[in-house]
């Protein structure tokens, strides 16, 4: 496969791509455009041996002295010297070889370093001339080469990097100077990493030419090729408090540090815990590829806590290796799950939702409230799965056991604070104190005290730590439940929706046998349609029993126009909006595509008491024979700009902006003129399919839009029951169906209902200026919301939040009654409104 990128230069190229797999489906080469990588595995399906720094990864360099390449300070301002000096693991020692886009020849390009590239200082040649850093600009003056001998040979100059007069000491600066085959122009990059484990699979050593790291649960160690300290790091996980990271380079004094993570667990701000209080940052996208990092960031942890695995490009994450640029697994999930379809793909990361969902163990996805049903997050259920893996002896051994083994035995320690009688332990220990060593007791007694302080938070800990992962295990128990019942009321919907299908079209039959000729139907079902009332939007003269004066007036968030506003009909004639009925033709266009059609009203929508309106001017003309005209709607009518293409509301429209017409020319806005009226009516349409219309000012027809809605079908012959599972099914399948809509289309919320006179149903999705779901679905319905039962909402969304609930808010709540939500199991937003029932 292949992808299309853009160069530094600004040039697009494209790179190939070759991944190959072992039977068992692990990733044993990687080639992105010729940078390759070859990974080789265990019989458990673990990382055995990473070769190559692959497309994003960098390394250490060993030179002279088995000491490392290295930049001073680990400052990225432009003419910070390259030097040598001890390898401790740090990001100012990580480099690599980038080659051009489409270059054969790998081995040659920018060397680069924390976002920076090797170059001669000022742009000379000369024997003895500085290698320091600048911005990367593709420039031949920042192209390096390795040689056969292990030389990094500047290309434009032909010279090598070179340690000056084969001095070894720290801080040595780095010159260019004629290549000679010597030891201080040897470099080696350390492209080679094995990985040794445990009998439970947990990582215990990485080894390469550079380091030796012992992972030790939460202490790591690592030593340089020259057997000395590199690097040592521990951290200590706080109930309610963020980690504090203890961390040394090479023999230095320690420096502690509290760290911040995100709901996922990556850590992204540290805070040094003494004078200064400096503080560091590092940030990731959603995925881990990582942004921008402070130049000293101490911590080999990486996204979501895993192991950073920097010359491979890659975080260890439990069980398999995780690439970031990618968002994939190099290895096969070991834990499928043939029931959800994101999860089968063996090699996706959190089911392609990296924000709500964590995976640091490679088995499972973790996170989001347990699907939505309360659970604790990744973070905190990672954290409870620590402190139960954190035994006594591991705390004695941490806090205070170097003061205390002199007298007392490791067994009888562990055993006395294991059964909990902390001041018999102090006891035993004071008893065991020689009376030759009595000076020794201050010091004793201190640490003792500290051991069992410890020990007490660590049992408080546990105790907490148990409840999280119960917690956890309900609502994932919960959520697994709840999937089951809804594809169970999935089903059950469908059947029913096939019955009613079949129970119209038998009464369709009966109809038709017995009402006689073509001629006479005809006849009959106009005369019919006179006679009965239609189940519409548009509001009733008659009292009902819904109150409101007998008008069931419509949601006030349906946005509108003043009566006598003319709208363009299909046949190019103009009717006033309130005389338009429903089943009448109008023309509509999809202002994306510029696809004009005829589409139907399918409801007339009627509002009356306090409104917000403006008054749209705009000029018909040209500059010499202009002439203003105006149309009046509710603030929140959406109008298609085509300057933005998008709709604006009415009440964001400016004067000067310019607005479609159904002949596809433009007219232009000349003023805006906002007020609030106290008592006004105004009407608004529904319509099939495109969901627009067109109304004039003056003699110009000018696009707006309406509700996204399902057309309404006929439930006649459904109990209430069967409605409400009909109503469901609806709304299930529109969610997936403008849940496919682009990003910048797709609603948020999705709902339906039925009307209890018409038994009609229907589904909708939220307005894009921010109307509740449900006062579409009302205006699909007939208008009249004391008629209306609905459904419980749910996201129109891709998998895995695809008809997730969402929660019922507390406007609609209040404007319909909770009774208008009888489905089992829907959510509201408060409790509070039941205090007053």
């Amino acid at each position: 496969m292949s992808s299309t990128y853009k160069a530094d230069s600004g040039a697009q190229v494209t790179k190939a791509t070759t991944l190959e797999y072992d039977d068992a489906g692990n990733t044993t080469k990687r080639v992105y455009d010729g940078d390759e990588q070859a990974l080789t595995w265990t019989w458990d399906g673990q990382v055995d041996k990473v070769t190559g720094f692959g497309e994003n990864g960098s390394g250490a360099w060993k030179g002279l002295a088995n000491k490392c390449l290295d930049l001073a300070g680990g400052l990225t301002t432009a003419g910070t010297a390259l030097q040598l000096y001890t390898c401790n693991g740090t990001k100012a020692q990580k480099l690599r070889i980038d080659a051009p886009a489409g270059a054969s020849d790998r081995s040659t390009g920018a060397l680069k370093i924390m976002g920076k590239c090797a170059v001669p200082s000022g742009g000379a040649t000369a024997n003895g001339t500085a290698v320091v850093i600048a911005d990367c600009t593709g420039a031949d003056a920042q192209k390096w080469t390795t040689t056969s001998t292990g030389a990094l040979k500047h290309v434009s100059s032909g010279k090598c990097l070179n340690v000056p007069s084969a001095n070894s000491a720290d801080g040595t600066d780095l010159q260019l100077y004629t290549c000679d085959g010597s030891a201080g122009q040897s470099w080696v990059p350390d492209t080679v990493t094995r990985y040794i484990y445990g009998g439970d699979g947990t990582r215990l050593m990485a080894l390469s030419a550079t380091e030796r790291t012992l992972y030790l649960g939460e202490a790591t160690i690592s030593l340089n090729a020259n057997k000395t300290p590199a690097f040592t790091e521990r951290y200590y996980s706080q109930p309610g408090a963020p980690t504090v990271m203890r961390h040394a380079i090479g023999s230095g004094a320690a420096e502690l540090s509290a760290q911040v993570s995100d709901q996922n667990g990556t850590a992204y701000v540290n805070v040094k815990l003494g004078s200064g209080n400096n503080v560091k940052f590092s940030k990731t996208d959603p995925f881990g590829v990582e942004r921008s990092e402070s130049t000293s960031w101490r911590s080999h942890r990486s996204y979501v806590g895993g192991d950073d695995d920097a010359a491979g490009g890659l975080v260890h994450l439990g069980a398999r290796e995780y690439d970031p640029t990618t968002g994939r697994f190099l290895s096969a999930d070991p834990v499928l799950d043939l029931a959800d379809p994101v999860q089968m793909n063996g090699y996706v990361y959190c089911e392609n939702n990296p924000v709500t969902f964590a995976d640091p163990s490679g088995l499972a996805s973790e996170g989001g409230n347990g699907g939505g049903y309360g659970g604790p997050s990744a973070s905190a259920e990672s954290w409870a799965k620590k402190t139960l893996n954190t035994s006594i002896a591991d705390v004695i051994m941490s806090v205070g056991w170097a003061a205390l083994k002199d007298f007392v035995g490791w067994n009888d320690l562990v055993g006395c604070f294991s059964r909990g009688d902390l001041w018999a332990c102090g006891s035993m220990v004071v008893g065991a104190i020689p009376w030759t060593k009595l000076g020794k007791i201050p010091g004793v007694l201190k640490a003792a005290a500290k051991i069992a302080s410890a020990v007490s938070a660590l049992m408080k800990a546990k105790e907490k730590a148990r409840k999280i992962i119960e917690m956890a295990k309900k609502a994932r128990e919960l959520a697994r439940k709840a999937k089951e019942a809804k594809k169970r009321a999935a089903e059950r919907a469908a059947q029913l929706k096939k019955k009613a299908k079949e129970a119209a079209t038998r009464q369709a039959k009966r109809a038709a046998q017995k009402t006689g000729n073509t001629v006479q139907k005809t006849q009959k079902a106009a005369a019919k349609k006179a006679e009965a009332p239609r189940p519409q939007t548009k509001q009733s003269k008659a009292k009902s029993s819904s109150g409101n004066g007998g008008q069931g007036k419509v949601d006030p968030e349906c946005n509108s126009f003043a009566s006598g506003t003319m709208v363009l009909m299909a046949d190019g004639t103009t009717k006033p909006i309130e005389d338009v009925k429903n089943g009448d033709k109008v023309r509509a266009t999809d202002p994306k595509t510029g696809e004009t059609a005829v589409e139907t009203v399918t409801a007339e929508i009627k509002g009356e008491g306090v409104k917000h309106l403006v008054k749209v001017t705009i000029s018909t003309g040209d500059d010499k024979d202009a002439k203003m005209a105006t149309v009046t709607a509710t603030d929140g009518h959406p109008f298609w700009v085509p300057e933005l293409g998008e709709w604006i509301d009415a009440t964001d429209l400016k004067s000067g902006q310019w607005l479609r017409t159904s002949a596809g020319t433009y007219v232009q806005i000349t003023a805006i003129e906002r007020w609030t009226a106290t008592s006004a009516t105004v009407h608004n349409l529904t319509v099939s399919d495109l969901h627009t219309y067109y109304v004039l000012a003056g003699a110009a027809p000018v696009l707006v839009h309406n509700c996204t809605t399902s057309n309404p079908q006929d439930g006649s012959g459904l109990s209430d029951d069967e409605l409400l599972a009909a109503a469901q099914g609806e709304r299930d399948r529109f969610a997936r169906e403008v849940g496919a809509m682009p990003t910048n289309k797709r609603p948020a919320v999705v709902t339906a209902g039925y009307n209890t006179e018409t038994r009609q149903f229907a589904a909708a999705a939220n307005a894009w200026n921010g109307a509740c779901a449900e006062a579409c679905v009302v205006s699909a319905l007939g208008g009249d919301p004391s008629k209306i039962v609905f459904t419980s909402a749910v996201r129109p969304r891709k998998a895995p939040t695809l008809l997730k609930q969402v929660k019922i808010c507390t406007s609609c709540e209040i404007r319909y009654g909770r009774d208008a939500f009888p489905e089992a199991g829907t959510e509201f937003k408060t409790d509070t409104l039941r205090l007053f029932d």
